[in-house]
């Protein structure tokens, strides 16, 4: 499943490259009635309100994956941890990794059955959605955030806790002057990523959290982003 949701979005964002290239568009969807339920219908014909934002999200990703990432892949991998510190990060990046898995192959499947299955565009939109924390971690809105507790699939309070015991432990293992350094780095990093193309876009799982917790939340990612 993982992989055919790679491929899949690998093909959504060369088909808009495509797209552009070629001057070509993207096509308003059938709408039958005479094979579609009344409620079908309406979805199917409603569908094409997320052109829009299907196009802003690409133009962003675009953006973080060839302006802002390449320039702090270099510092990221310029980075030296102590070995526990490192061990750490490795041990979190794997559980971010395989709950991230999980829970996307569940809202991949829930998403189409939730648009019965002829809402193409808004699929792609729900998909171009997660990507982001596909190639770059964000540790809140996998792990930390307490809507998981309520979300297909629920993770349970036994989870979430181990969860947050495991960022703590993180957070707490970086020496200071590190600290300090990451702080610095990850603040530009945001900055920077908030002038690029985003139009008061919505991105899932995301909340109000305070700046400190949040800052944490940034620095823990940017470690575990190459691990």
């Amino acid at each position: 499943m993982l992989r055919s949701l790679k491929i899949c979005s690998v093909l959504v964002l060369v088909s808009h490259l495509a797209i552009c290239s070629f001057g070509q568009k993207i096509l308003p969807n059938t709408c039958d009635s005479t094979i579609l339920s009344e409620e079908e219908l309406r979805k199917c014909t409603l569908d094409s309100v997320w052109l829009t934002d299907i196009s802003m999200k690409v133009n962003y990703i675009t953006a973080v994956k060839t302006q802002l990432l390449p320039k702090y892949r270099s510092i990221r991998n310029s980075i030296s941890m102590p070995e526990d510190l490192l061990q750490l990060v490795r041990e979190l990046k794997k559980v971010y990794d395989s709950v991230l898995n999980t829970k996307t192959d569940q809202y991949e499947k829930d998403m189409d059955k939730n648009q019965l299955y002829v809402q193409p565009k808004a699929y792609i939109h729900s998909l171009l959605s997660f990507q982001l924390f596909k190639f770059y971690p964000d540790v809140y809105a996998i792990l930390l955030n307490p809507i998981h507790l309520q979300l297909r699939p629920k993770t349970s309070h036994q989870e979430f806790e181990r969860y947050q015991r495991m960022f703590d432990k993180v957070v707490h293992s970086i020496p200071g002057e590190l600290d300090e350094k990451l702080s610095a780095i990850t603040s530009q990093m945001s900055e920077e990523e908030s002038r690029l193309p985003q139009h008061e876009m919505m991105w899932p799982l995301q909340a109000k959290i305070p700046s400190e917790y949040r800052k944490k939340c940034d620095i823990v990612g940017f470690l575990m982003w190459t691990e």
